[in-house]
Parts: C-alpha cells; structure tokens; sequence
C-alpha cells in the first residue's frame, strides 16, 4: 500500500490514532484466524489439511530436519524422483519460524508453523490499517483493515495450520502494489526505488511463481507512467528481481525442470525483457517520445528480448493454457469461476471477497484526482478481479486489493454522510462473513477426506513394501500418512505429464494382466478405490478424453446410464463386483485372479442405492514372478 494510493490527502490521522486503529484491527483480525484452534490442535498437535497444506508440512519438516535445504527432489513422489514446483521461501520462512521459535523437533516445527498464518495475516492487515489511516483517517483506515481482517476469503486462507503459501498473498501482493505505486510517483530515487520493486518481486516470486501476473501488472504501469523516472527504477527493480532468479536456477539440483511451472530460466527470461523494456522506455522518453508510443515501442522490443532467452517463449505459451485449454488444470478446484453457480451465486460471492465490490466502482468513475499511484491500484484490482471470477485461484488475491481499493474509494468520497454510510456500508460482508467463520470455523479435514486418512492410517501398519496408486486428491494422503511412495497427487502433471497421463490411465483399463504387469512395472503395490460412478468420467476428463464414453447423466436427474466400457473397467469390476465373475458380460466379465481387497472403510457414497458402496476401498496387486523395481 502507498500514501498515494487514494489521492490526495483526505485528513490523514496521526500516528496515536494509526496506532490505535492497527491495534484494533490487529486483534479482530487475531480472533478471525484464532477461531479454529480447537480443530487445529485435537490432541494437543498441529492437524493440517490433506491438501496442499499436507505436503507443506512434509516440506517444513524435512527443512526443519536439514536447515537451511529445502525439500526438492521427492523420492515419495513418481515412480523417479520427482521436483516440487514451488520455490523454498515460503517453506523456508516456516521453518526458520519454528527455529526461531526453539523447537527441538519435527512436531513442534510444525506446531510452530501452524501458528505462522494467522500471525502474517493480523500483522499485514494491522499494517495497512495504519497507513491507510494516516493517509486517509480513521474511517477508511478501519474499512482497509477491517476488510483485510475479516473478509472471509482471507481469513479461511490464514487460520491456523492453513500453512499453504496463499496465506502469503496478501503481504506479497500489496507490497507490490507499494512499490510499484513508489516508483510511478517517483518519490525517492531511482536506485531506491528500484531496490524495493526488485525485492518485492523476487520475493514474490520465490514464495510462488504464478505471481509473475502481477509483476506484469507491475511492468505495464511503470511502462504507461507519466513519470519519466518510473520506467527507469522499473528497469533497475526488474533486472534485480531477474539476477535473484537467475541464482535461484543456478542453485537448484541436476534434473530440475525447464517449464512454467518451475521458477527458472523461462520467468528470469520474461523479467529480462521486463527490465530491458523499462529501460528503452526511460531512454526513448529523454529524446522526447510520448509515453505512449514510447511504452508501445519499448514493450516489442522487450517482448522480443524476452522470447530470445531460451525456453521462455516455449514456457510462456504453455503457461497461457492456465487459463484454458489444459484438461488437467480445467478440471482442479481453485481453477473453477467463482459464479459456478449462476447468478444466484453473487450474494455469496460478494460474502466472500468482501464488500470492496461496493467501493470499487467509485475509483472507476471518479478519476479527476487521480494519481499514477492509484492508477495502479485500479489496474492491479481490476485485473485481478476479473481474474478471480473466472478462475477462484485469484480470488485471495482479488480480496486484499478489494480493501485497499475500499480505503481509497470511501476517502474520496469524503466527510459527507453519505460517504460515511458508503464505507460502513463495504465493512457489512467482511464483518457478517467473518462473524460467521468465528462461530462455526471450517473443519481443518473435511469429512469427504477422513476415509482416505484412515485408510492411509491402515496402510502404514502393513509390511509389504510398495507404492500407491490413488485417486489425484488423495495423493498427499498416502504419501505422508502411509509413508508410501505416490503415483498420482494434486500437483497433477507439473512435473512429468507423461508419467502422470500413464499412471492416471491405469485407472480406466480394462484388462486384469495389463492392469497388474503396469503395476509390477511401477512398483504399485496397493491401489485406492473411490465409486468409479463420479471417478471414471472425472478421471476421463482430466486426461482429455469424454466422460460420456462411461457415464452418461440422465436428461431428468434420474439414474445415469453407465456404458459398457465403464463396466469393463478393472476399477467397476474390482469396486461394484468385488473381483467376482460376471460371465453375462462376456470376456469384460472374467473374475480378477491378481487383485486382493485390504480394506473398506465404513463411510458410505451418497450415490443411489444402485450404485452406493464404501468412500474408498483398497486392493492389494499381487505382482507375480519376475523383477520388479524399487517399491518403496
């Protein structure tokens, strides 16, 4: 956040009442992220979500194990040994936390990490509030924090033990806007200026490189800029940020992966062409160029610097498929629009990023006190919204520039009531949705995971050694409540999409000794069930191909019509059959010789009775004579 951000001053408080306001929204903010302690901590020991989370804290144990590396090649993960696709900073940080902290050993790193969410968030909504009241007053400083504190898409994405690197977004995203709003204004030196931007960057960067957006963002205002320095400290910010990536790439491991999704040679490359943008802009201007044909000539020729760095115009294109055009991706969770629902859906929505909806506007239509710092404000909220409603992955993102941009909207609108009533009017989502998280917090594992972890839990008492195929959700799961190797896990075909696609595919086989020789070939052991009902179409569609060619939705919500080759499916005939014959289906009907079920966990589909069974079942391959590979 910036002084700038909103325009000119608007009776900005003093420090005494900044202080107070920061302290305030500080302890609100606290009490949020607090209220699931009690399903955080059940016996005494940090629970963590069986998502991302889950692999976060392998990650924060194994680096609080090794300090200061960080956990990069996972030989739990793939049939070789597989990189992670983020960068170290953030499970970095955590773990420095829990040493700083005076843990003496892998559990109380983690309960310390636990603790790391909701002290960022508090602390970074504690921040704004204070600068936003000595820039605008008391009141739009309240509604800066307030909604930074309570907006519930926020506060679910900081509370305890919710240690994926979204907790981070916030600080990370408004420290960029700070300091690109810095260098539009051109308020220090260019070397300082560029200081900040540079650090603010890379330090997004290396906590997760899908924050290359907004540094784009970031490039464009200063590239626009009516300030003749601002492209000149972007230039100075952008080639830091790229040497800092550089270095990164340099001291990663043999084998660590060229693509988009691994922070390296192709983002450094864009970041080149970034800074060496900003600086033919900043030398085009001091001939005389307008900013406008000077920004259009400086970004082709950045554009083209860029796509010279080897494997960055390659990466770029792939990456672009972030936002359609990947089965895989289109099908994950975060990756939906946040109006799935229809128009129906907007209420929750606005819930759920906040009331800054409501003030957003305002920055749109009164532009006559504009300043290039608060046109970056809009830029970065705008984008980022529009962003968040088709893919709910920005929606954090969208949130904390949402409270700023309320900040800014009620200061201009003034001392008049009804600006006051306009800012008050912002705070009503964040404080009706964060009332409702501090009543009835969201369960740390959801019921739909429990069967999973239990069957995880049975699977780490059996001594047969050997991987686990599983469904991609459940892959974290296994891999650190079973102890056991993973084909599959939600970081899906980031890192060998080859690999992926083939073990994904077991799944829709249909013949047992093409199912079991592809077994013994991996070293899978053990592989998990849930009702191919839902799972066969999905599994389909995440490998490009129609779900309909196993399940077809009846046109008035009736029974589905399940086909033939869904039936044919080891997976059909190993969860509805049991393995049994069923010689009315011909040779898709032979009983499964090689497959033996382990497990059943109690918890029941809500499928009709037709198709209802067990949440998840476990079935042992017996591999047969012959050599195998490393099963771990």
């Amino acid at each position: 956040m910036t002084g700038e951000a909103g325009g000119p001053p608007r009776d900005g408080g003093s420090r005494r009442l900044a202080l107070g306001a920061a302290l305030v929204v500080f302890l609100l903010a606290a009490l949020a992220r607090l209220s699931n302690l009690a399903e955080a901590f059940p016996d005494g020991r940090a629970l963590f979500p069986p998502f991302d989370d889950l692999y976060h804290a392998r990650r924060v144990a194994d680096t609080f194990a090794r300090f200061p590396f960080v956990l990069e090649s996972d030989p739990l993960r793939g049939v070789a040994p597989l990189f992670c696709h983020w960068p170290p900073a953030w499970d970095l940080g955590l773990a420095a936390f829990a040493v700083a902290a005076g843990a003496r050993s892998a559990a109380e790193a983690l309960d310390a990490a636990a603790f790391v969410p909701p002290l960022l968030g508090a602390l970074t909504a504690a921040v704004a509030a204070a600068l936003a009241t000595r820039r605008w007053g008391l009141l739009p400083g309240f509604v800066v924090g307030g909604l930074l504190g309570l907006t519930p898409v926020l506060v679910e994405a900081a509370q305890v033990s919710r240690i994926d690197h979204h907790a981070a977004e916030p600080l990370l995203v408004l420290a960029l806007l700070a300091a690109t709003a810095r260098a539009a204004v051109a308020r220090g030196g260019a070397a300082r200026d560029g200081l900040l931007l540079g650090g603010a960057v890379a330090g997004a960067l290396l906590v997760h490189p899908a924050l290359l957006l907004v540094a784009g963002l970031s490039a464009v205002v200063l590239l626009f800029s009516a300030s003749p320095r601002a492209p000149l400290a972007g230039a100075a910010g952008f080639a830091l940020a790229s040497a800092a990536v550089f270095a990164h790439r340099a001291t990663r491991s043999e084998g660590y992966p060229e693509s988009q999704w691994f922070l390296g040679t192709p983002h450094a490359g864009l970041l080149v062409g970034a800074a060496a943008a900003l600086g033919a802009a900043a030398l085009l201007r001091r001939r005389g160029w307008g900013r406008a044909p000077a920004g259009a000539a400086a970004g082709a020729a950045g554009a083209a610097i860029a796509a010279a760095v080897p494997g960055t115009l390659p990466a770029f294109l792939e990456g672009s498929k972030f936002f359609g055009g990947d089965p895989w991706i289109d099908r994950v969770a975060e990756q939906q629009p946040l109006l799935a629902g229809g128009g129906a859906a907007l209420p929750a929505v606005l819930l759920f990023l906040g009331g800054g909806l409501l003030l957003l506007p305002v920055l749109l239509v009164r532009r006559r006190d504009a300043t290039p710092a608060s046109g970056a404000l809009l830029l970065f909220t705008v984008v980022l919204t529009l962003l968040a409603f088709s893919r709910a992955r920005f929606a954090v993102q969208a949130a904390a520039l949402l409270a700023v941009a309320a900040g800014a909207g009620g200061a201009r609108l003034g001392h008049r009531p009804a600006g006051r009533a306009a800012a008050l009017l912002a705070l009503v989502p964040a404080v009706w949705g964060g009332a409702g998280l501090v009543l009835r917090p969201a369960p740390v594992v959801p019921d739909l995971a429990r069967p999973a972890l239990r069957a995880a839990v049975a699977l780490r008492g059996r001594s047969e050694p050997g991987r686990v195929l599983t469904p991609e959700n459940w892959g974290f799961v296994f891999l650190v409540g079973a102890g056991r190797g993973v084909l599959v896990d939600p970081f899906g075909s980031m890192s060998d999409p080859r690999a992926y696609e083939r073990a994904l595919g077991l799944y829709l086989e249909t013949r047992e000794e093409r199912f079991v020789e592809a077994c013994r070939r991996l070293g899978v052991r053990f592989v998990a069930f849930e009702s191919p009902l839902a799972g066969l179409p999905e599994t389909a569609r995440r490998l490009g191909l129609p779900g309909e060619a196993f399940l077809r939705e009846a046109a008035g919500g009736g029974p589905p019509t399940v086909t033939r080759l869904a039936q044919a499916t080891v997976w059909w005939r190993a969860y509805y059959d049991g393995g049994r014959a069923r010689p009315e289906r011909g040779p898709w009907g032979a009983p499964l010789t090689r497959l033996e079920k382990v497990y059943e966990d109690p918890a029941r589909t809500p499928e009709v009775a037709a198709y209802g069974g067990s949440m998840l079942q476990l079935w042992r391959v017996d591999p047969g004579p012959g050599p195998g590979v490393d099963r771990r």
